[in-house]
């Protein structure tokens, strides 16, 4: 199954709220995708900057 992160679920998962990270890791993060639209609202100038595993939120 793939997952569309918006805005709101990328904040919570940084600011530590939610359980998000636990919920993370029990998915593949390869099933997780953000919108062009979301990416660049949540700061990120570089797709090099993005966790690629879950270890690294």
């Amino acid at each position: 199954m793939k997952y569309l992160l918006d805005t709101n679920i990328y904040i919570h998962l940084f600011r530590g709220k939610f359980n998000l990270i636990e919920k993370f890791q029990e998915i593949n993060l390869d099933d997780c995708v953000i919108s062009e639209i979301t990416f660049p609202n949540c700061g990120h100038k570089k797709v090099e900057n993005m966790p690629t595993n879950a270890s690294q939120f």
